[in-house]
């Protein structure tokens, strides 16, 4: 117990001092390879959001998820990792190689699919290197570069807002 709260408040630390780095300049927004934080009490939605981003965006995504919690019933989906609050140290070091490989990789998007404040998620969403990170807007400070705000976490609403917001931002800006 005492091990858990150890972490968590190393994780929120580490998140109140970080500051979100800008797209780089590299980035073309061709998504091909996606990230997908989402906490256990959301779980339910992921085949859903898994078919609708294949759907709108098409299937040569290649999508990563790792599922935050304890649950129950556990999602059968290929590239689908859960993990807990044992898989960081006490000085907010991944020891979980899933995870670890999760924050290196350089994803073309990065979805943090949660609504509440979860040091675990809100950590890896910010030390990601995804070029571009897309999550739910709580209200606080921001580590998303574009954050949503929704009252559910339907996916098909969800993955059509991103994909408005990221019609938006591939428009050149021409000066007149």
């Amino acid at each position: 117990m005492f091990s858990q709260l150890w972490k968590n408040g190393s994780l929120r630390k580490v998140v109140r001092k970080a500051k979100l780095a800008g797209l780089p300049d590299s980035f073309d927004f061709k998504i091909k390879d996606i990230g997908v934080l989402v906490s256990a009490q959301h779980q339910k939605y992921v085949p859903m959001l898994v078919e609708t981003i294949h759907q709108r965006m098409g299937v040569n995504q290649n999508i990563s998820i790792l599922v935050y919690g304890e649950t129950q019933e556990k999602c059968s989906l290929e590239n689908l990792t859960y993990f807990n609050i044992n898989s960081f140290s006490t000085t907010a070091v991944p020891k979980d190689p899933v995870v670890a490989a999760f924050i290196e990789k350089k994803f073309d998007m990065l979805l943090s699919y949660y609504l509440r404040d979860i040091p675990a998620l809100e950590y890896i969403t910010l030390i990601s290197n995804a070029n571009l990170k897309i999550g739910v807007f709580k209200g606080k400070r921001s580590i998303s570069h574009l954050e949503i705000k929704v009252k559910d976490l339907e996916p098909n609403g969800f993955i059509t807002v991103v994909l408005d917001c990221l019609k938006g931002l591939r428009k050149p800006i021409v000066n007149k």
